[in-house]
């Protein structure tokens, strides 16, 4: 409970140059202020309706948003009533006008001791949505049209209120440039309610930054890992143009670079800070006087008296210059320092040796950053070389994923050599004798070379001698396929270029 005091009144903020702290309420943001704010709704909801002498038929609130039910000329009594439970929570009321009362994203009408629900829109309300040519997923605007169709399921309780909700959501979305069959495929259809299975592999979330062209090919990469992506903007118009909270002054600042003057010479002392730049000018003004006060113990040297006076004041003139200018100029030491025409001092030659290292430590990221484009380049490059190897088809009604047939006298050396390039690209182990096996085709001779089958009667004899083990074994194995009694059914690389039968056969293998 202590722990809980602290964070309910330690709540500090800034504003216009000062700082304030909150009495009343709590801190807008913090974890533990919607559990405390629900639960002081409840203890004012349960206060003022057992000590009201009103009749309350119907009481409902979603956070603080109440929908209830009063006599007419009982309003202004209950409204009192609620405002006296606590000084500083006080509701507003919002009465029926014509039968109407906008709750949430509802309209309320009443007629004929009954209520019906319809969706309700501000007057405010721009029909502005996400633009179809807006620089963002295309999951993001289906999302859109999704979310908006199935509250109108939601709400609307007629058939009449919906149909209308329907052809008002349908002009809106082509004022916002989609197309009719980019509307229809994504209409939300109500679907029936199924068991969720525990045992289901976990799906692991990724969240990156959304890039036009490439963020769609990471997602498909990643999604036979079970790894789901989220895509977020890189900027939004918000980070842009809101900037709420103060700045802060120069003094103040952290992560700055600031220059100190000698009084008594053309030296000066550049220094740079992570922290606090107050903090750290108090500190030097610190191990100055500590030094001086020790050679004036040994020295009683009134001179080095004056030395620590005039380097205070000199701190205290910059301190006075930050709160006085631009936080711009505060930054700008080090190059100020720079035009100096002065013999460099040691600190000065310590500050260039560290500049020095932070170029070349760029330039070295910068380099490691062009390495990692090649590689995103190479990947966009392969995904497009397999999407098009996928658009071939071949005789039978059979597809071999990552095997096209490109041309009616392809050889299975042709074929092998092909998919081995095309695997050993992708960084997967698949050996040409891997390709044979998934092809049935038999065992490559003392010679190395591949049984001279052409492709066609290799793909229809694997099809046959599937579909003949299917009726054979009522759970396939490795042996009864044909495969060595080692081979694993799960392995994804005797998997995901078989012909879809073949899949299907060790997918129920597999399960």
């Amino acid at each position: 409970m202590d722990l809980l005091n602290i964070c309910l009144t330690s709540t500090y903020f800034q504003y216009n140059g000062k700082h304030y702290k909150q009495l009343h309420g709590t801190a807008m943001g913090s974890p533990v202020s919607v559990v405390i704010a629900e639960i002081v709704m409840q203890n004012i909801e349960e206060r003022a309706l057992s000590t009201c002498r009103q009749t309350i038929p119907l009481w409902l609130r979603y956070v603080d948003d109440t929908f209830t039910a009063v006599r007419h000329d009982e309003i202004d009594a209950f409204h009192n009533h609620l405002n006296e439970q606590n000084t500083d929570i006080q509701f507003t009321r919002e009465v029926e006008e014509n039968g109407k009362l906008p709750f949430l994203d509802c309209l309320v009408s009443h007629n004929d001791n009954s209520l019906r629900t319809t969706v309700y829109r501000k007057p405010t309300h721009t029909d502005r949505l996400l633009d179809e040519s807006s620089y963002n997923p295309t999951s993001h605007k289906a999302t859109t049209i999704r979310t908006l169709t199935r509250r109108a399921q939601l709400v609307c309780d007629s058939t009449d209120s919906l149909s209308d909700e329907n052809k008002y959501l349908h002009r809106v979305f082509t004022k916002n440039n989609y197309n009719n069959d980019f509307i229809r495929r994504n209409t939300h259809r109500p679907t029936t309610t199924t068991e969720t299975n525990d045992t289901a592999t976990p799906t692991t979330t990724a969240t990156i930054p959304y890039i036009k062209g490439m963020s769609e090919n990471i997602s498909r990469i990643l999604l036979p890992f079970n790894i789901r992506v989220a895509h977020k903007p890189i900027t939004t118009l918000r980070q842009l143009l809101t900037n709420v909270k103060d700045k802060d002054e120069p003094r103040n600042r952290q992560g700055t670079i600031y220059k100190i003057n000698c009084s008594d010479c053309q030296a000066s002392y550049i220094g740079e800070t992570g922290r606090n730049l107050t903090t750290r000018l108090t500190e030097h003004r610190r191990a100055t006087r500590k030094v001086l006060n020790t050679c004036h113990d040994h020295q009683g040297g009134v001179a080095d008296r004056k030395k620590e006076q005039g380097l205070a004041e000199e701190i205290k003139n910059l301190k006075s210059q930050l709160g006085n200018k631009d936080g711009d100029e505060s930054t700008s030491a080090a190059t100020q320092a720079e035009r100096d025409q002065r013999s460099p001092t040691k600190e000065q030659a310590d500050f260039q040796s560290v500049q020095t290292r932070a170029e070349a430590e760029l330039r070295l990221s910068s380099a490691r950053l062009a390495q990692v484009s090649a590689k995103v380049d190479e990947v966009g490059k392969l995904i497009k070389a397999i999407d098009g190897m996928e658009e071939y088809g071949f005789q039978y009604n059979i597809n071999i994923v990552g095997v096209p047939e490109l041309n009616s006298q392809e050889t299975p050396e042709a074929t092998s050599k092909l998919c081995a390039e095309l695997f050993a690209e992708m960084g997967t182990n698949i050996t040409l004798q891997d390709i044979d096996i998934a092809h049935l085709v038999p065992l490559r001779s003392a010679g190395n070379l591949p049984n001279q089958i052409i492709c066609k009667f290799t793909r229809r004899l694997a099809k046959e001698a599937v579909m003949a083990r299917r009726k054979d074994a009522c759970k396939p194995n490795p042996i009864n396929l044909g495969l060595p009694d080692r081979t694993s059914l799960s392995s994804v690389r005797l998997f995901d270029h078989l012909t879809s039968k073949m899949q299907k056969v060790f997918s129920e293998g597999k399960n």
